[in-house]
């Protein structure tokens, strides 16, 4: 299993190029894309009020050591089951969504590229890049459409939060990875480039049937 981890700050544009690039692979290689979106810590055993105040951009946020577990089983060709986070109440689903061991694995997320552990996995690190007013326009584009957030709420939450937390864990990372493509550039341009980088990293043997002895 060949694993590409997607780094870059909210909003640049990580989870739409990871499912291009699934679907760019998806004739040739099972393809399979992980968000840490799913390993948000449960609050149930918060308050609603102090949930909504809490840190969800420092990688202290993410239960990243169970999304280490799942990738080394996936490796291992098991299934596992992928946790589902819901953003309006801060709470785990008891619903989950399996996934069998895929080609290629692409984990994305702000702190993909944050621990050591998580890039010692991955074949390909990769950098999205993109402006701060590019970045707080589309956050607010998601929030509001999509986790019951005011656009006041969002632009306030970026400001004080977002943007910080970006400078102190996330650009940083930049230097670790193995490319950095921009977010803003069209979506064949950046996945022609990817699928470059892998070529001169990873050459997957095809599988050959040895037949009986």
């Amino acid at each position: 299993m060949f694993l590409v981890a997607i780094a870059g700050p909210s909003g640049s544009g990580k989870t739409t190029i990871a499912h291009a690039f699934e679907e760019a692979l998806a004739d040739v290689y099972s393809t399979a894309v992980i968000s840490l979106d799913r390993y948000y810590f449960d609050l149930g055993h918060l308050s609603d009020d102090v949930r909504q105040v809490q840190n969800f951009d420092t990688p202290a946020a993410i239960e990243y050591r169970l999304l280490l577990d799942h990738i080394d089983r996936l490796a291992q060709g098991d299934v596992v089951a992928l946790p589902r986070y819901n953003f309006a109440t801060h709470l785990r689903s008891s619903q989950v969504d399996m996934l069998a061991a895929p080609d290629v694995l692409v984990v994305e997320g702000l702190f993909a590229l944050y621990w050591q552990e998580l890039r010692d996995c991955a074949g390909l690190g990769i950098f999205v890049d993109a402006s701060t007013d590019v970045c707080l326009q589309r956050r607010i584009a998601r929030d509001t459409h999509h986790r019951g957030r005011n656009e006041a709420s969002v632009s306030r939450q970026f400001h004080r939060q977002v943007e910080p937390m970006r400078r102190k864990y996330i650009a940083p990372t930049q230097a670790v990875a193995d490319l950095t493509v921009s977010g803003t550039d069209a979506l064949s341009v950046v996945i022609d480039a990817i699928r470059f980088q892998i070529s001169a990293t990873w050459s997957p043997q095809p599988f050959v049937n040895p037949g009986p002895d």
